[in-house]
């Protein structure tokens, strides 16, 4: 199912000098193929933004986009690679002190230890996450999505 109305626009409008609207473009984008599921497209997205981010210095969008994609290449069955995202993605949210986006790469850090049958890490993790999340007052926050629970 894709959405040419959003698509085909998103995906030339790439050319401008404005740094912002290249990574919103690209985060639009990223979330866009996400939602519909071509996850692929989603992951190159990311890693357009990783590429705009890094090559400038910036920290924010960059940890973003590796604890999204992170959770992109999971979904594909790729644990290994999606933890060194998210071990990168928590370097850089220590870098900014974003306690909001450490704590949803906690989450999905637990996720994969789950998978891998390590739950008392997994707890851990869990606990960790909700405790930066009620650091910020967002006791719920929003969540990345669970492949398996919605």
């Amino acid at each position: 199912m894709r959405s040419p109305a959003l698509q085909t626009p998103l995906e030339h409008f790439h050319t401008g000098d404005d740094l912002f609207l290249r990574i919103e473009n690209q985060t639009v984008l990223a979330l866009s193929n996400a939602l519909r599921g071509d996850t692929q497209r989603a992951i190159d997205c990311y890693e357009r933004t990783i590429e705009i981010t890094q090559s400038r210095g910036e920290f924010v969008y960059r940890a973003y986009s590796h604890w999204e994609m992170a959770l992109a290449v999971w979904r594909q069955g790729d644990p290994s690679r999606a933890t060194r995202l998210l071990e990168q993605g928590l370097h850089l949210t220590r870098r900014v002190d974003d306690p909001l986006a450490t704590a949803w790469c906690l989450e999905i850090l637990a996720w994969i230890a789950a998978g891998d049958t390590r739950a008392q890490r997994a707890g851990v993790l869990l606990g960790a996450a909700d405790a930066l999340r009620h650091t910020v007052g967002s006791p719920h926050g929003h969540r990345p999505q669970h492949p398996r629970f919605p």
